[in-house]
């Protein structure tokens, strides 16, 4: 039988605006929802008055340049396609209506529903789920590769799990979930006709306001305590751990490298400890004042993939990630967020997400692999962080499932 375990799960309050616009969700074929972890920021976007798909960076700016409100959507992680999707292989929206609920700022028109959705009258069962069962053996001669050349520093190896349900999911319903149970996190939601797009994620890529810009390096993880003393203890043992710390550093580094062609750099402090509900992580911010001008298009591409995504040297990671990984990646582990008309916005990295075409929802996570690693270890990581996503999941499905 298929479990989803419980594990820690905070509430956040949702006020009446959000509720309600977010149970329309599912009535749009076009919807985007963006808040950051304390909601200085919230936005939500419904239907669209244009759209882009497989896009180039040029494409992608003339396409902007051209657009009224805030666009929303993502780039794919890589040139890799998901063949059935429209969703996953890079999409941006310019919405018919956004808006602001921090300040009530409303951009265009709010359109009459246009993809009304039959309510589940019934309990949703799985039919069935898969896991990557031989996640650990595939990644046996990347470790070996790891550990005997040094010119290998890091590849971070995501997995998927599989769903195939007997009824179809709510979107407003998944999100709202969110909402409650994650509240520590970035929340980012984009649907597309039948599919639907969900990040729970504590990662910023960078967020660009005048010439002020905003990232942050997050690597290194351990779980949660079940009680405070337990969780600083973690903390702790987290801080000193060798391999954590120099995974974090390696991040902290690149980004840094990255960033100078385009930013002058503010100092950088010692790295914070980041908590969600169920992982904490080594958390450093990185701030500075841009010194070119430069678009958030122009800086994402710059930052993306960083080490904590894809690993280094970039070239050979991202190569390990196309040949070892089961599927695509899409839009997991990729730069998702929106961008105002002024040119300001914030990206973010798409974890701790899940993807949801029709009956079946896939979800993802990953770890960092140095020569230090632990394969077990690493996979244990990988299932505490895709708990995020069973626990959102578990809202709709009946207790009652199916075996493989």
């Amino acid at each position: 039988m298929v479990t989803i375990p419980n594990l820690m799960i905070g509430m956040k309050h949702m006020n009446s605006q959000t509720d309600a616009l977010l149970t329309v969700f599912d009535d749009y074929h076009t919807a985007v929802y963006f808040s950051d972890p304390h909601h200085q920021v919230e936005l939500i976007g419904l239907g669209q008055t244009s759209t882009l798909h497989h896009f180039t960076l040029t494409e992608l700016t003339a396409w902007h340049a051209h657009q009224s409100v805030p666009v929303f959507g993502g780039l794919p992680f890589d040139h890799q396609l998901q063949p059935t999707s429209d969703l996953m292989n890079g999409i941006m929206i310019a919405p018919a209506y956004v808006i602001d609920l921090v300040s009530g700022k409303e951009w265009g028109t709010r359109p009459a529903p246009d993809h009304k959705q039959s309510p589940q009258t019934q309990s949703i069962h799985v039919l069935s789920h898969t896991t990557e069962t031989d996640w650990q053996a595939r990644l046996q001669p990347v470790l070996h590769t790891l550990q005997t050349d040094p010119q290998k520093q890091k590849v971070v190896l995501g997995m998927q799990e599989h769903f195939d349900l007997d009824g179809q999911l709510a979107a407003s319903q998944l999100i709202k979930t969110l909402i409650r149970q994650q509240t520590q996190t970035y929340h980012v939601a984009i649907k597309h006709g039948d599919e639907l797009f969900v990040s729970a994620t504590p990662e910023r890529l960078v967020k660009l306001n005048q010439n002020q810009i905003e990232t942050a390096a997050v690597a290194g993880s351990i779980a949660r305590g079940q009680s405070d003393e337990a969780d600083q203890k973690l903390a702790h043992e987290l801080q000193q751990d060798a391999k954590n710390q120099r995974e974090h550093q390696l991040v902290v580094t690149e980004i840094e490298r990255r960033l100078q062609p385009w930013a002058q750099l503010d100092s950088v402090a010692v790295p914070e400890i980041l908590t969600t509900p169920q992982i904490q992580h080594l958390y450093t911010p990185i701030t500075g004042t841009i010194k070119q001008t430069a678009s958030v298009w122009q800086i994402v591409q710059a930052l993306h993939p960083t080490p904590a995504l894809g690993g280094l040297p970039v070239d050979w990671a991202l190569a390990t990630i196309a040949n070892v990984e089961s599927h695509p990646r899409g839009l997991f582990a990729a730069p998702v967020g929106y961008v105002m008309p002024d040119g300001s916005g914030e990206f973010v990295i798409g974890i701790r997400s899940l993807w949801n075409k029709e009956h079946t929802v896939t979800l993802f996570a990953g770890a960092g692999i140095l020569a230090a690693s632990d394969l077990a270890a690493e996979e244990r990581e990988i299932q505490l962080k895709t708990t995020a996503m069973e626990n959102i999941l578990k809202e709709q499905l009946d207790d009652e499932r199916h075996d493989q």
